[in-house]
This record gives structure tokens, C-alpha cells and sequence, in this order.
């Protein structure tokens, strides 16, 4: 990922998601059942982002949501409500129902923020919502200024 966008006057939020033991998935019931679980759960962020959000896979079992506009608070709330659109029912795949999970991490744009910064951060929260557990969501604060200069 190069530098690119910043936020514009209006912020933003993004969320970086990953779905919880997907090899094991792929490993246990084929890459088939696995490419129906991707499916699945890509219906269901796009069910549960607003309308002005953006989706993206960027990665095997990654997506990115951006949330253009949103303030932190926000953020929470679509991250949530992410979180528990996956897990609530089963994933039909054939014979199998699979119960699956997504990880997490959540951070705002700061002042004049490139996407790559935004990015590694939300990618340090997901790391540690995989580290804690999986099935949650880590918000990454924006880092002070004050930290910065010193």
C-alpha cells in the first residue's frame, strides 16, 4: 500500500476485519466451503456498513471497511454491529453450518493522516484482538501530538 488520500475536513474512520480461524476452514473442509464462508461474510459487512461506507477484501480472509465522514463513536457502533451480523447465525456451506467469527481493529483519521498510517494502525488493532481472543473489536487511539514531538 503506497501513501495516497488523506482524511478531508470531515474525518474518518476505518476498520480493519478479519475472519477468526479461516485456514482452519479452508484445512478442515476445503477451499469450496471456504470460498462460501468469504462470500457469506462480505454479505453480511455489506448488510451491516452504512450506505456512504466503502468495502474492500484486501487480503485472503481481510477486509477493509472506510468509513468516510465517521467520528470514532460511529466507528464503534458499525464495528459492533460487524461483529455480531457474522457471528449470529451459521454459515450455510453445503452439508456443513459453520459458526464464524470476525477480529477487528478500529481507528480514526488524524490531522492530515495518509491512508498508510491509518491503515498500520487498525492493522496493530486487529493484532491485538487476535492476540486477546479473537471475536472483538480493538480501537487504536489517534496518537497526541504531544507523543510525536517528544
Amino acid at each position: 500500500m503506497h501513501a495516497g488520500p488523506t482524511a478531508d475536513a470531515q474525518g474518518g474512520t476505518i476498520l480493519l476485519i478479519d475472519i477468526d480461524h479461516f485456514k482452519q476452514i479452508n484445512d478442515t473442509h476445503g477451499h469450496p466451503v471456504g470460498d462460501v464462508v468469504l462470500q457469506a461474510v462480505a454479505d453480511r459487512l455489506l448488510r451491516a456498513i452504512r450506505s456512504e461506507d466503502h468495502l474492500a477484501r484486501v487480503g485472503g480472509e481481510e477486509f477493509l471497511a472506510i468509513l468516510a465522514g465517521a467520528e470514532v463513536d460511529t466507528g464503534r457502533l458499525v464495528a459492533e454491529r460487524i461483529r455480531q451480523a457474522v457471528a449470529a447465525e451459521p454459515i450455510q456451506a453445503g452439508a456443513h453450518a459453520l459458526r464464524v467469527t470476525v477480529s477487528l481493529g478500529l481507528t480514526a483519521f488524524g490531522p492530515g493522516e495518509d491512508l498508510e498510517v491509518v491503515y498500520a494502525r487498525a492493522d496493530a488493532g486487529l493484532y491485538r484482538a487476535k492476540s486477546a481472543g479473537r471475536d472483538r473489536v480493538i480501537e487504536m487511539a489517534i496518537p497526541s501530538r504531544a507523543a510525536d514531538s517528544s
